[in-house]
């Protein structure tokens, strides 16, 4: 399956903001933030931000947890815990 097919249906490589903060479940000044602290990279398309799917789950993968261990990959995670709330 290619990686930017989603249950049979071609996704497109870059995502807007909006798309972005649906693929991650937070909301879209959640996504902002990330950008603006140099956590997640974006493409500048005009006067638009548009996100990789390939970064967004890159940033995913390291800073998935463990209860009581921290982060899988030993590092602390560098986000505020408020961008990890979902306020759409």
């Amino acid at each position: 399956m290619p990686e930017y097919e989603v249950n049979g249906a071609v996704s497109p490589r870059l995502l807007t903001i909006t798309g972005a903060a649906e693929f991650l479940g937070i909301s879209k000044w959640s996504v902002r933030a990330l950008l603006w602290d140099g956590l997640i990279p974006f493409v500048a398309v005009g006067r638009s931000h548009m996100v990789d799917r390939r970064d967004l789950v890159r940033w995913l993968d390291t800073h998935k947890q463990i209860a009581g261990k921290g982060t899988i990959t030993g590092t602390s995670c560098k986000v505020r815990p408020s961008l990890l709330e979902s306020t759409n």
